[in-house]
């Protein structure tokens, strides 16, 4: 069930660039965002309708995971996408999962053992990535500031993951989802305030079934059920071996650019694909 869970995730995030890609052709990255969490949280409420008397440090705790795992997550991807190559932040984003490995060791050494299968496994599986991103052209173009930024977009995610192992230890996977959610619109406001808002109007999405289709896709599927989903998959598997799942996330878009957009799929996609399947089998069936 993790596994299914955590397959879930990595299917629905890989389809979201293609509804991102068309509703940011309308709005900004912020004024995307901020749809997004409010739409889930609107979601999340109606699954999970009472309140709970929290303490304030678990206050404390939703805060900073709101902020880490919502706001500057969706933050620094979208703007590293506007500053270096599409495939730089597709490759530096898919170190969340060592990265989230390196920070679970640490921060529960007995729990989170980091062995060589485990190198081994996300070996294989980060260089799956690389030629599914790159499809046989291998032409890296440096932008210190986009790629540092797509660098902090994993980071972020390793810090959410770990934050988010411990609170499953005393909350329910809605409750924490609900939390995290809300956070991220406290977060993001003042992002949305600096951006301006005299533009943002909801005419492109009530204008549009197209876009409103995907609106609804990225916010109840990609954010509510999907960090929902995710937070569940965390409480059976552990933060390292759901995180190997983001390593599918660029086959999936491989696959949903094919078959929406019409983009090709080449042999060296294909070999990518299975050893990314190979890569996060071999780091995490030894937890199984």
């Amino acid at each position: 069930m993790g596994h299914a869970l955590a397959l879930f995730c990595a299917m629905v995030w890989g389809v979201t660039f293609v509804a991102s890609k068309r509703l940011l052709a309308a709005y900004t990255p912020t004024q995307l965002m901020f749809m997004r969490f409010v739409l889930a949280y609107a979601v999340l409420w109606v699954l999970h309708p009472k309140w709970e008397r929290l303490v304030p440090r678990e206050e404390l705790s939703f805060f900073f995971m709101g902020l880490t795992g919502c706001t500057l997550y969706f933050w620094t991807e979208n703007t590293a996408l506007t500053l270096t190559a599409t495939a730089n932040v597709s490759t530096i984003v898919a170190l969340a999962p060592l990265l989230t490995a390196v920070l679970a060791h640490f921060a529960a050494r007995e729990r989170e053992p980091l062995t060589s299968r485990t190198w081994i496994g996300f070996a294989a599986a980060f260089f799956g990535v690389l030629l599914v991103v790159w499809q046989g052209t291998f032409v890296l173009r440096l932008s210190p500031a986009g790629d540092l930024l797509a660098l902090a977009t994993a980071v972020l995610w390793a810090v959410f993951c770990v934050q988010q192992t411990y609170a499953l230890a005393r909350r329910s996977s809605l409750l924490i989802t609900r939390k995290v959610m809300f956070y991220g619109i406290v977060t993001c406001l003042p992002l949305l305030l600096m951006g301006g808002v005299s533009d943002f109007s909801p005419a492109p999405v009530l204008g549009s079934g197209t876009n409103l289709l995907c609106l609804l896709f990225l916010a109840v599927l990609g954010s509510a059920l999907c960090y929902l989903a995710w937070a569940a998959a965390e409480r059976l598997l552990g933060p390292v071996v759901t995180s190997n799942y983001v390593y599918a996330i660029p086959f999936i878009t491989m696959l949903a650019g094919a078959a929406l957009l019409g983009e090709p799929i080449t042999v060296t996609g294909v070999l990518g694909a299975a050893l990314i399947v190979a890569g996060v089998w071999i780091a995490s069936a030894k937890r199984t």
